[in-house]
């Protein structure tokens, strides 16, 4: 859905599809004043922010569940350190704090940024790989490469090619989002409902 929604986005002739996949405060210094601050600029951005929000809401929600029933304690932590992650980035990108925010009052570059969030999701990973081996992994696997694509067409592409630097980055990170989203989903949903459906038993397996 997230990639079909991309391509209506950019083939449709009706409006520049840049409105569309820009943050609405940097869309809106594109367009001409009587195109300004309509309904749909920025709508792909924040269609994603929604799925930051929705991944961080069902990934705590999970979190409080598994301690309240006292289960594994690393399926709490791991659950609740998604959730953290989730609801960072979806302020990252809500108010575009890697690109205005934190350069701006921390006198950091983005690339220094980018480098942070990288070594906190290998953090990440490292904690809680063996939780993550037992869970549907190849969703976070692909999310990361498509993250990883998005990052590399943002700060390492200088061509001229008129579609890659602005559609090649968002539609990537889209997709990264998309695909971490489904990958808390399927997470939460293979700890909570089998762990509290069979409390005795301290690992999961993967169902599929």
């Amino acid at each position: 859905m997230p990639l079909s929604l991309s391509l209506a986005a950019i083939y449709q002739p009706y409006v520049d599809p840049r409105h569309f996949f820009l943050d609405p405060l940097t869309a809106a210094k594109f367009t001409s004043p009587e195109n300004c601050c309509n309904s749909y600029l920025g709508a792909i951005s924040n269609f994603g922010v929604l799925m930051w929000a929705f991944a961080a809401a069902i990934c705590s929600f999970s979190a409080y569940l598994i301690y309240s029933f006292k289960l594994a304690a690393k399926y709490f932590f791991f659950l609740l350190n998604s959730g953290i992650i989730s609801f960072v980035l979806m302020l990252d990108d809500m108010f575009m704090a890697h690109e205005q925010i934190y350069p701006q009052l921390l006198g950091l570059k983005e690339e220094y940024l980018v480098l942070i969030y990288g070594l906190s999701i290998l953090g990440y990973i490292i904690y809680s790989y063996r939780v993550i081996l037992e869970l549907d992994f190849l969703l976070l696997i692909t999310s990361l490469i498509f993250f990883f694509l998005s990052v590399a067409i943002d700060i390492g592409y200088s061509g001229s090619a008129a579609l890659l630097k602005p559609f090649g980055e968002d539609i990537n990170k889209l997709l990264g989002i998309s695909f971490w989203t489904a990958f808390c989903i399927r997470s939460c949903w293979l700890i909570c409902f089998l762990q509290v459906n069979q409390p005795g038993q301290e690992k999961i397996h993967n169902q599929g």
